[in-house]
């Protein structure tokens, strides 16, 4: 998502999504039991003991993708877009990324935040 909404000048990801739980109306947390709880759906928090929220594992992660897009805008201000785009590619193997060409790895997204914030700290 990161390196791609770079790619595309995007500013940002809109993400809006709430549902209530019967068992939050019944002032009760979130369990494996809860009807309707979809383990692995969209939500960002979930209702957790008294009421309080509790974030998501995909919450958590969207919140990384974010940082790392942020990272990417400073260096194209530092360092200019072409730059920032040759470093993406390259850490990619790639010769061009879209929404639906993109790597998939795990390792690809740590060692671009690496090279990114190491690219960061030389300008």
């Amino acid at each position: 998502m990161t390196a791609a909404a770079h790619a595309a000048e995007q500013g940002g990801v809109l993400y809006a999504r709430s549902r209530v739980f019967p068992c939050v109306l019944a002032g009760k947390g979130i369990s494996r039991e809860t009807p309707g709880a979809v383990y692995g759906d969209a939500f960002l928090v979930y209702p957790g003991p008294d009421g309080e929220p509790l974030t998501s594992l995909r919450a958590e992660v969207q919140s990384e993708g974010l940082t790392d897009l942020r990272a990417l805008q400073t260096l194209e201000a530092h360092a200019g877009r072409e730059a920032v785009e040759r470093l993406v590619l390259a850490n990619a193997g790639m010769e061009s990324m879209s929404y639906t060409q993109y790597p998939v790895s795990a390792s690809y997204l740590l060692t671009l935040r690496e090279a990114v914030f190491d690219a960061l700290e030389k300008v």
